[in-house]
């Protein structure tokens, strides 16, 4: 893979995942759906440190999977 997918495949991952973890809860309000321990769930990860790190976390991930794959590859 070329550096330039890479990056851009890193940037998607983030832009992704802000966009569901930010609009999750909308979309569950929408649908009616009443279910307390999901609600909760949604709710703890709806805090903005736990917006910021999971992208950042996911990128981590996803540049240690590369790293592999081009090691043992």
């Amino acid at each position: 893979m070329s550096t330039g997918i890479i990056l851009g495949l890193g940037l998607l991952s983030i832009v992704i995942a802000f966009y569901i973890t930010l609009n999750l809860p909308y979309w569950l309000s929408i649908t009616h759906t009443r279910r307390q321990p999901m609600m909760k769930f949604i709710k703890k990860f709806h805090d903005p440190n736990y917006v910021i790190i999971t992208p950042c976390v996911m990128l981590y991930a996803y540049g240690a999977y590369v790293f592999i794959m081009d090691v043992f590859a």
